[in-house]
């Protein structure tokens, strides 16, 4: 069989095999252009390698299988003195000398000249593959374009942000009407109307609404308290609703709230009430008064039942007051729970 037609195969070096293993590895639908550019370019030059170090199949084989025989050889050396076969001072004269003829050989056949042939087929496959890539590269840029395009379309069809937001989650009832008769009921008044200006600021852009809205909850002379600050034009005559609340509390609230609430705290007592009923009034009366925790803690106890009083003993009453108003409720529910056991019993 003459050189040109007879079977070929190359040797291909370590860093060639990773190289290819890299490549092959290579994820080809999400690689960019010019990875996958950089990575023909490496596959030509693996290409080139090869086909420069191609020599015929029988060469080949005669150097690959002179390195096993090598290893074969030296196992065999190792087995021998592993087993004491051997005498201590024994001359592996010999088998060196193989070893080093088969290694010569081996080098020999690696730095002959590569015979003369064709690549021909190697370069159409890589004018195929750089071609392949171009077109993926067109691909990928199209595929952009449109992503972008489609992004600035939705953000222009995308509705605006709100400027507001309202709670829409419940129905938020009106503020009540207010009028001069019971005028305990102004704070609480007043606390509802900003609440519900509050929830609805839509309803509400600017003072001006604020202020008409809390004028028709008015009735009776407190009414007449704002009517001559309303203008032909239906506009209110004042800077804002802070300024409308005060000429409100001006007129009805108290003028010494302090005092009245210290009074009141004297005398408040629980008496046959349920506690919850006698805790509430409380805390509305301490909302007036700066008094610190063990004030109110002190002043909730004198205002307790007899019974309730009766229930304690020094030892077991909570110093903090919130603690102690929960120990207060369940004295509370037990006596009246007893109370009731007796009374069906009787």
């Amino acid at each position: 069989m003459s050189s040109s037609t007879e079977p070929r195969a190359a040797l291909v070096s370590i860093e060639d095999q990773g190289t290819i293993m890299a490549l092959i590895d290579i994820d080809k639908e999400n690689i960019g252009y010019e990875q996958l550019t950089e990575a023909f370019a490496q596959t030509q030059e693996v290409l080139m390698r090869v086909a420069q170090y191609s020599q015929p199949i029988r060469q080949v084989h005669m150097v690959c299988e002179h390195p096993q025989q090598i290893i074969n050889l030296q196992k065999q050396i190792t087995d021998l003195q592993t087993k004491q076969f051997l005498p201590p001072q024994c001359d592996h004269t010999e088998l060196e000398r193989q070893m080093q003829a088969l290694r010569n050989e081996r080098d020999e056949a690696l730095r002959r000249p590569a015979a003369p042939g064709t690549d021909e087929n190697l370069q159409q496959e890589l004018d195929v593959m750089t071609r392949d890539a171009r077109q993926s590269g067109e691909e990928v840029r199209g595929l952009r374009t449109q992503l972008a395009n489609a992004l600035s379309l939705a953000a222009r069809a995308a509705p605006p942000a709100p400027h507001q937001t309202e709670d829409r989650g419940q129905k938020f009832p009106d503020s009540p009407d207010f009028s001069e008769s019971d005028r305990t009921q102004l704070r609480g008044w007043i606390a509802q109307l900003r609440m519900v200006i509050r929830h609805k600021p839509a309803s509400f852009p600017d003072e001006q609404s604020k202020m008409r809205y809390a004028f028709n909850r008015l009735r009776g002379v407190a009414l007449g308290q704002i009517l001559p600050h309303v203008r032909e034009d239906g506009t209110i005559g004042l800077e804002n609703l802070p300024a409308f609340i005060q000429l409100l509390e001006a007129a009805f609230g108290d003028p010494d709230r302090v005092a009245t609430a210290e009074r009141k705290m004297r005398d408040i007592k629980q008496k046959n009430r349920e506690f919850s009923q006698y805790y509430a009034e409380f805390q509305v009366i301490a909302a007036d008064l700066d008094w610190n925790p063990s004030a109110l803690w002190n002043a909730l106890r004198m205002g307790l039942s007899e019974e309730t009083k009766d229930s304690f003993t020094y030892s077991d009453m909570p110093e903090e007051l919130p603690a102690f108003v929960m120990v207060c409720q369940k004295r509370d529910n037990q006596i009246r729970q007893r109370r009731a056991e007796k009374a069906v019993q009787n």
